[in-house]
């Protein structure tokens, strides 16, 4: 602390002094250090947010903010803003402070106190960020919507994959035979995996291995590519209808934010018009491109539900699971004839000796 002026007093009464509340009227003597309202982490976790920004001030800030200034609203800025959304608490403490003072606050609780001053707080950081990421968003919907769509045709109209289907249940219940697993109507697509795991006595070829020269020997090993049908395969094993599900709705449910803040929003003598002209005209866009993903969004579900069924699988069965356990069936026929080949290969080389 600082001893006060105006005469005497050693040094010891000074520091005494400064410990105390500073009188009013001043008697010469400093005020002390502002007592924050933040603790130390929300302050320190405020200010790692206003270090995104450079050596812009919280005013400054907050300005950009009212005029959709694009360095401001990135939606990394926003999403980090709006952990900085002062609390109820928070409100109530720092709407009492003086001007006066602000200045020797820190910058935490100086930001605090100018995003107060922004309409609509939560809202606005919110619909902006969902602004500032909707054409990303869309994209990977779109991208997903369309590879899953093009996998459920694939498969759907694949003229190979039923064939193949009714010749391994033929080849299982010749293997079974009279056994209790012989004389089968059908089989699970979950069941398919088996193959690559059951041996022949002591070969190292599986029943995937069998399967392929039963093909031959029948002349079907066209079946045996059974993945030129289904192209898309891959990339549907990798993409989940449920997840998909979830996405639509993040975007659905966003715009309907953008519609209450247009509705809610009151630009009466307002000086920054600039967030009401941005949030209608992305607005009229948004809504047309939101209900066409939904459109493509029911067209595949309407779709991949018929196509469980034609394969008689449960209805809860998710894109990922299904396209997963048919594409790694294709890979392992794929690999299960290359082994063959390979074998022959080493054979012909052999002989050829």
């Amino acid at each position: 602390g600082s001893s006060g002026g105006g005469g005497g007093g050693g040094g010891d009464v000074g520091k005494a002094m400064a410990g105390l509340p500073s009188p009013r009227g001043g008697g010469g003597v400093a005020a002390p250090p502002t007592e924050q309202v933040l603790d130390a982490k929300r302050a320190q976790n405020v200010a790692i947010t206003m270090s995104r920004f450079g050596k812009v001030t919280p005013n400054e800030l907050v300005t950009g903010l009212l005029k959709v200034d694009a360095t401001v609203i990135t939606a990394d800025n926003l999403k980090a803003l709006r952990v900085c959304v002062p609390t109820s608490d928070e409100r109530d403490a720092l709407k009492d402070i003086d001007p006066s003072t602000l200045e020797r606050r820190n910058k935490a609780e100086q930001l605090l106190v100018a995003l107060m001053t922004v309409p609509r707080l939560e809202e606005r950081l919110e619909t902006l960020q969902y602004y500032a990421s909707f054409s990303q968003r869309l994209n990977a919907i779109q991208k997903a919507t369309h590879v899953l769509s093009t996998a459920t045709r694939e498969v759907r109209m694949s003229r190979k994959l039923p064939r193949l289907l009714t010749f391994i249940l033929a080849t299982a219940n010749y293997i079974n035979g009279s056994t209790p697993r012989g004389g089968a109507f059908g089989f699970k697509l979950g069941s398919l995996h088996r193959l690559g795991d059951l041996k022949q006595n002591k070969s190292p070829h599986t029943l995937l291995h069998y399967l392929c020269e039963m093909l031959e020997k029948h002349e079907q090993a066209e079946l045996i590519d059974v993945g030129t049908d289904m192209p898309t395969l891959r990339m549907a094993s990798r993409e989940s209808l449920a997840q998909l599900d979830q996405d639509m709705k993040v975007l659905r449910d966003g715009l309907q934010a953008v519609e209450a803040a247009l509705e809610n929003l009151d630009e009466e003598g307002t000086k920054y018009p600039q967030y009401g002209k941005l949030m209608r005209t992305f607005h009229t866009g948004a809504a047309k491109k939101v209900a066409a993903a939904t459109k493509a969004h029911v067209n595949l579900k309407e779709s991949y539900k018929s196509l469980l069924k034609f394969y008689a699988e449960p209805p809860s069965s998710d894109s990922e699971q299904f396209f997963n356990q048919l594409y790694m069936f294709v890979v392992a026929m794929q690999n299960a004839h290359a082994d063959l080949e390979r074998a022959r290969e080493a054979t012909e080389k052999k002989n050829r000796k």
